[in-house]
């Protein structure tokens, strides 16, 4: 018997349209938490990561790493919601829409690196350094909270089939 449900839609699922109904299994609450503790983990280094560069090269190098924190929650983690809407209403375009997100959030933090660098933010109040490496290592966190978070759910990939009883094993229960 088994104690956790799939996330996928089984075929008797879909409905005239060819969608899937929306998921309401326990599988379906896991991104909430696995969302919830990824972003507390890139909070807590972000955090670390700001106050080592504010004690250790001053102020820029704080708010560097500061930032790349605010960046790296905000643009994951929207995509992270959006994604998991996506793949609750409609878990076969989940892959489509997980690469067109992935795509929209690289493009949009490059515009918001040009943005800061044409304001004269990177020459006066923020450290190139710290902003771009703390960046790298913040997203890096994030894609690992998610992949540890993936190998290590009890989601199978099929549903074990009812089993009825018999007329002679109903009669010997």
């Amino acid at each position: 018997m088994l104690l956790f449900t799939n996330s996928f839609a089984s075929p008797t699922d879909a409905d005239i349209s060819g969608l899937s109904k929306p998921m309401t299994t326990p599988a379906a609450t896991l991104g909430g938490r696995v969302l919830a503790l990824t972003a507390l983990l890139v909070l807590i280094v972000g955090v670390a990561l700001s106050v080592v560069g504010w004690f250790s090269a001053g102020q820029p190098a704080g708010l560097g790493a500061a930032i790349a924190t605010v960046m790296v929650l905000g643009f994951f983690g929207f995509g992270a919601v959006v994604l998991q809407i996506i793949a609750r209403i409609m878990p076969a375009a989940a892959l489509l829409i997980a690469l067109v997100t992935y795509t929209l959030q690289v493009v949009l933090i490059g515009l918001v690196f040009v943005i800061i660098k044409r304001s004269g933010l990177l020459e006066q109040a923020v450290d190139p350094r710290w902003l771009g490496a703390s960046m790298i290592l913040l997203t890096m966190v994030w894609i690992a909270g998610h992949v540890r978070a993936a190998t290590t759910a009890r989601i199978p990939i099929y549903d074990l089939p009812e089993r009825t009883l018999s007329g002679a094993e109903a009669n010997t229960k």
